[in-house]
Formats: C-alpha cells, structure tokens, sequence
C-alpha cells in the first residue's frame, strides 16, 4: 500500500467524502485533502477519475509516507 495524499478545489461534502471510504478527509482554508492508502496505481488512477467525474478540480497529488499517527 502507498500513502497518497490528493488535494482538491473547495470543501467537500459529507456525502461526496463517503464515496471514498479508505481516505480520510481535511479541510484546509478554501481545499480539502482527501488522504490514505491505496493498494496500487489502478486504485489511485480509480480515485482521480472519479474526482474528475463529479466535477472536482484536483489541484495536486503526492506520494508520502505513511503517518505514523495512522498506523495500526
């Protein structure tokens, strides 16, 4: 599993949030970051198009390390 971290334009509803249930979300100002693991590329690539189908504007990706806060 990787850590991704995808940050979007403007905040996100609960609804819209509950469609990705292995990232957790965080509101920052006038963004929301949508964070987690995802198991591969497909899941990643899985997750961005369906941002991109609801209209979302993604503004950036990046591949972290896991927060050690997070782990198990």
């Amino acid at each position: 599993m990787t850590h991704y971290l995808i940050r979007v334009r403007g905040q996100l509803s609960p609804e819209t949030c509950a469609t990705f249930p292995t990232l957790a979300l965080r509101r920052r100002g006038a963004h929301s970051v949508l964070s987690g693991d995802l198991p591969d590329q497909c899941a990643l690539l899985g997750a961005l198009e369906h941002l991109d189908l609801l209209g979302i504007e993604i503004l950036g990706v990046t591949r972290t390390e896991r927060d050690p806060a997070s782990a198990g």
